[in-house]
């Protein structure tokens, strides 16, 4: 039922001013899918061992929180194969849902980018907590 609230309301804001991007965005967090794109869903591992197809394009990645960073600006995740740095300075939001919530797991949407050493990291669009399943 909250699903379909979310939708109709996302629905509803797209007949508004706002772009289709903030739209998913908002979903992204509310639901943990998107609306108007249709982003990759890779591991950590498939974008360290991209050829640079990956490269500027939105992914959604999924992981472990190993570290936040002291002024909230960036995380690392990771998974059983390898660690992503994930940038937040684009989000408004994002101290207070992990202070608040304070998730184990993160699911991310974002886009692809490689630092100055070539390293690939990802710059957060949107977050969205991952609830356990063992419990």
């Amino acid at each position: 039922m909250l699903k379909f609230i979310v939708v109709s309301f996302s629905l509803a804001l797209a007949s508004c001013s706002l772009s289709p991007s903030a739209i998913d965005q908002f979903t992204f967090e509310q639901i943990g899918g998107t609306l108007f794109s249709s982003p990759n869903e890779v591991t950590l591992k498939a974008v360290h061992l991209d050829n640079g197809s990956l490269l500027g394009h939105e992914v959604v990645t999924e992981g472990i929180i190993a570290k936040i960073g002291k002024h909230g600006t960036h995380l690392i995740i990771s998974d059983h194969n390898a660690r992503m740095l994930v940038l937040l300075t684009d989000l408004t939001n994002a101290h207070l849902l992990l202070e608040e919530k304070k998730p184990k797991v993160l699911k991310v949407l974002g886009t692809v980018e490689r630092g100055k050493k070539g390293l690939p990291f990802i710059q957060a669009k949107a977050l969205n907590t991952v609830e356990s399943e063992k419990t």
